[in-house]
């Protein structure tokens, strides 16, 4: 009987044994997933590691800063390993723009982890133009265009008012509405009709309804100034552009034809 207690006893403790290997065998096989999901976790956490390269030019100091689009990039929980700035005007800076078929800048070539986070690689799609293990930003204008070695976007207006017409609106009220299109005035200048140079524009372009605004340059590269201007004014020829019926929509406004102030809604005759 002692003999089959004792036998009884090493075949439990046997089984003990062969449970415990057992259990530690499938606990160990699970540590490479473990380790993989916290090592995912971890990566998650930390921020994209990118690595920018900044397009600039030195001689244009009206042109488009990259900086905003940098800082954004950031928001999107992105690192930089490393930046560094080229000069585009530059003879090696245009090998690098011939390099990476890059058609204007400033401009910013980003690389490194891109496609980590769906948000960041969501953001760079919206943004900028994908290339091989690469995305490629370029600023809106004012910007250097390479084919032809030009400045675009660059241009200045002239306000046109008419001190008599104290009721009529604040013609730099027109400042605000193209900085809202995205269009970046290098120059302003007012004259007054009162002038030799105002008397001059209103002859010149047939201005009829004052205050206005004038716009001479390069203004052919602003989308969505381009879809509205039709409205409201008027493209001469030499590529002028006269602000005519949207001076009407802008509040009290001057009629040269008819010599007198008119509301904006009724245009009838204002005191």
């Amino acid at each position: 009987m002692k003999w089959l207690s004792n036998t009884f006893l090493l075949l439990f403790l046997g089984g003990l044994i062969v449970l415990s290997l057992l259990r530690l065998s499938i606990l160990f096989s699970s540590v490479p997933t473990v380790i993989a999901r916290v090592n995912k976790q971890q990566a998650s956490i930390q921020p994209a590691q990118l690595n920018i390269t900044v397009i600039a030019d030195g001689t244009c100091s009206a042109c488009t800063s990259p900086q905003p689009f940098l800082a954004a990039l950031q928001k999107q929980g992105a690192a930089f390993s490393t930046i560094k700035q080229i000069d585009g005007t530059t003879e090696a800076g245009q090998r690098y723009l011939a390099e990476q078929k890059i058609e204007r800048f400033p401009a910013v070539v980003i690389q490194g982890e891109t496609s980590r986070d769906d948000k960041l690689e969501q953001f760079l799609t919206k943004t900028s133009v994908p290339g091989e293990g690469k995305f490629i930003y370029s600023v809106p204008a004012p910007y250097h265009e390479v084919t032809g070695d030009k400045l675009r976007g660059l241009f200045r207006t002239v306000y046109l008012t008419n001190p008599s017409c104290s009721s009529c609106y604040d013609v730099t009220r027109n400042a605000e509405a193209l900085k809202n299109l995205g269009v970046t005035v290098v120059e302003n200048k007012t004259v007054t009709t009162e002038s030799l140079e105002g008397q001059e524009l209103i002859k010149q372009y047939k201005i009829r309804y004052l205050p206005t605004v004038i716009l001479i340059g390069d203004l052919e590269v602003y989308p969505a100034w381009q879809k509205i201007w039709p409205e409201v004014g008027t493209k001469e020829p030499g590529g002028t552009y006269i602000l005519r019926d949207g001076a009407k929509l802008m509040g009290t406004y001057y009629d040269w034809q008819l010599k007198r102030a008119l509301a904006p809604e009724t245009n009838t005759p204002t005191p």
